[in-house]
């Protein structure tokens, strides 16, 4: 990225440069007893950093509210450009101030079981209300659901001490 940047610095196109630096997916090292992406919704895996660096400094030091979706990003970039969204567009500008907003996340997994070879689909669903995010996992074939999960991202940002029972402000 630092190459980039001195090569654009070079060339005479940083101060005229619109930079959108993030990525698709976080990845898993057994903080959860999971490795790889693609099969939690931890934060280590559905995390990715957004940094957007506007042109002749406008917006610097600006900072999104803490959890944004990358759904975001188009629209904020259209709007910033003067261009008018698709229709239909799903995210929001997120240059506009608003009030915090429900963030929602899902993941659909599907393996064939070892011994009966049948497929087992299981689902994941996690939503983030201010500092909160409850994750429900189910898995359809077996009809059973894991327990669900409730942390305080703010005092817990690893996700590792599971609330549910202890906040009834939230559950109730």
């Amino acid at each position: 990225l630092g190459r980039l940047i001195e090569e654009l610095k070079a060339r005479g196109l940083w101060e005229d440069c619109l930079l959108v630096v993030t990525a698709d997916h976080g990845e898993e090292f057994s903080e959860h007893k999971g490795w790889g992406h693609s099969s939690t919704l931890f934060s280590e895996a559905i995390e990715v950093p957004l940094v957007v660096r506007f042109p002749d400094g406008r917006h610097k030091g600006q900072r999104f509210q803490p959890r944004v979706q990358q759904i975001a990003l188009l629209p904020t970039l259209c709007h910033y450009l003067g261009l008018q969204p698709p229709a239909n567009l799903e995210g929001r500008n997120l240059l506009a101030p608003v009030e915090s907003t429900p963030l929602f996340a899902s993941i659909d997994l599907h393996a064939p079981a070892s011994d009966t070879g049948k497929v087992w689909f299981r689902c994941r669903d996690s939503v983030v209300v201010d500092d909160h995010k409850l994750i429900e996992t189910r898995t359809e074939s077996a009809g059973w659901r894991d327990p669900l999960l409730l942390y305080h991202l703010q005092t817990d940002p690893r996700e590792g001490r599971n609330l549910l029972g202890q906040e009834p402000l939230v559950e109730g």
